[in-house]
């Protein structure tokens, strides 16, 4: 599985857990797991984006269509920052891995919620190894970012 969705890193510490789990090695298995959590969260992302500009085109004022617009970015950033991060940990996507997945939200205040607790539940499932210290923090910050877009949402007309 993991053959499809990565190009391995020469030489990378993870490369061993990876081969150690496709083995049938219990130890590694939470890596695995999180290696599956860690892509459908990308594709949840990928997926907020879309429903943030569909959102964002439909808003009912215009305060609400600049939010969505800076708070889009914001998600592309993020995205991307883990990305990179987790690619530097577990090797190089292969081109075709991302796929958004729908969000259900039809306004501003239901998408923030969904991506906040979508964002939540990701949190909690980054493993404790120091090599995704820097998820994990980026994560913690993106946490922030929404709680801040929360209030500016509750102060749009």
């Amino acid at each position: 599985m993991m053959g499809e969705l990565f190009t391995p890193l020469i030489n990378n510490i993870h490369k061993t857990v990876v081969v150690e789990a496709a083995a049938g090695n219990n130890a590694a298995e939470p890596e695995v797991d999180f290696n599956c959590r860690f892509m459908e969260y990308l594709n949840k992302l990928e997926g907020f984006k879309t429903k943030g500009k569909n959102l964002h085109w439909a808003a009912p004022k215009k305060n609400v269509h600049e939010y969505l617009d800076s708070l889009i970015s914001e998600i592309g950033e993020f995205q991307d920052g883990i990305a990179e991060d987790y690619m530097g940990i577990n090797g190089q996507f292969q081109p075709n891995v991302l796929k958004g997945c729908e969000s259900q939200a039809l306004n501003a205040f239901d998408f923030i919620n969904e991506l906040s607790c979508a964002t939540e539940c990701f949190y909690n499932m980054i493993p404790e190894c120091v090599c995704y210290a820097g998820i994990k923090s980026e994560t913690e910050t993106f946490i922030h970012t929404l709680n801040k877009y929360k209030y500016l949402f509750k102060l749009c007309d």
